[in-house]
C-alpha cells in the first residue's frame, strides 16, 4: 500500500481539501446573501463559514507546490469544525426566536459528505466523524427541556443514528479501497514475476547458444583426437552444472504466453532487463500505510 508520506497521497489529500474548501466557501457565500436581509444572525454564521473557507483556500494555494500533507489534513478538519460551529450558531438563533426547526441538519449533511469523500488517511476521517457525533449530542443536553422540545422527539437519536451509519459507510469504504489496493499490488506482483520469468528464459537462451557451440567443439575434438578422451570427459563433467542450471531456468516455460515473450538476444539486452526489474522493485518497496 502507499506510504502516507508518498507524493501521491499528499497530492490526493491536497485535492480533496481544495474541493471541500471550495464547496464550503461557495455554499456559505450563497447562504450569507440569502439570509442577509432576513435573519442577520444566521447570515453572520454563514459569513463566518465563508471566511474560514476562503482562508483555507488561500492556505492551500500557498501549499500548492509542497503539498504538505499535514497542512492539507488540518484544513480538511478545520472546514468540518467551522461548519459544525456554524450550525450550532444557527441553532442558537432559531432557539431565540422560539421557532421549531430541523435539528442538526448540517451535521447530517457533512457526515454523509465525509463518509463518501474523506481520504484514506483514517485519522482525518475518524476525527471529523467523531466531532460530528459528539458535538450535537453535547449541545442538545446543554439546552433546557423547553429548547429541546423545539427539535421534536426524534432528536438527538436520529442524528446519532445517521452519523453512526456514516461511520459504518466510511469503514466499509476504507475496506473496499484497501482491497482494491491489494488487488492492484497482486497484479503488479504478477507482472513482475512474469517479467522475471522472461528474464530467466533470456538468460537460458544466452547460456544455451555458446554451450551448444562448445559441446559441438568437444565432439569434434573427440573424433579427431581420440587420445584426448580423458581430458574431454573432464571438460564435459565441468559443464554438467551449467547444463543443469540451464534446465532449471526453464521452469516457467509452461506458464508463459509465448506471444508476449521477448527474449534477450544479447548480453546488453539482458542487462537492460535487469535494470528495468531493479527499478520496478525500488518503486514498489515503499513502506505500508
Amino acid at each position: 500500500m502507499m506510504s502516507k508520506n508518498s507524493p501521491a497521497v499528499a497530492h490526493q489529500m491536497w485535492q480533496i481539501s481544495c474541493l471541500q474548501s471550495g464547496i464550503s466557501f461557495a455554499c456559505a457565500a450563497v447562504l450569507t446573501l440569502f439570509f442577509k436581509n432576513k435573519i442577520p444572525g444566521i447570515s453572520a454564521s454563514f459569513l463566518m463559514m465563508a471566511v474560514v473557507g476562503g482562508v483555507n483556500l488561500f492556505i492551500l494555494f500557498q501549499n500548492r507546490i509542497r503539498k504538505n500533507i499535514n497542512v492539507s489534513s488540518g484544513v480538511y478538519i478545520l472546514n468540518v469544525v467551522a461548519v459544525g460551529f456554524g450550525v450550532l450558531i444557527n441553532h442558537h438563533f432559531w432557539l431565540k426566536m422560539g421557532t421549531p426547526f430541523e435539528g442538526f441538519f448540517g451535521f447530517k449533511i457533512v457526515a454523509i459528505v465525509v463518509a463518501m469523500q474523506a481520504p484514506m488517511l483514517t485519522w482525518v476521517g475518524w476525527s471529523s466523524l467523531s466531532f460530528l457525533f459528539v458535538t450535537p449530542l453535547a449541545q442538545y443536553f446543554i439546552w433546557s427541556p423547553e429548547q429541546q422540545a423545539l427539535l421534536g422527539i426524534q432528536e438527538p437519536g436520529f442524528t446519532a443514528v445517521v452519523i453512526l451509519s456514516c461511520g459504518f459507510i466510511y469503514f466499509q469504504r476504507l475496506k473496499i479501497l484497501e482491497m482494491m489496493q491489494k488487488q492492484a499490488q497482486l497484479k503488479a506482483s504478477e507482472a513482475e514475476i512474469r517479467r522475471f520469468a522472461h528474464f530467466l528464459l533470456g538468460a537460458q537462451h544466452l547460456i544455451n547458444s555458446p554451450l551448444q557451440v562448445i559441446e559441438s567443439g568437444i565432439d569434434l575434438i573427440r573424433l579427431k583426437h581420440p587420445d584426448t578422451e580423458p581430458i574431454v570427459k573432464k571438460i564435459e563433467a565441468s559443464f554438467e552444472p551449467i547444463r543443469h542450471v540451464s534446465q532449471l531456468l526453464s521452469f516457467g516455460r509452461k506458464h508463459l504466453n509465448w506471444d508476449e515473450v521477448n527474449l534477450a538476444l544479447t548480453v546488453e539486452d539482458l542487462e537492460k532487463e535487469i535494470q528495468k526489474i531493479s527499478s520496478s522493485v525500488d518503486q514498489n518497496s515503499t513502506p505500508p500505510l
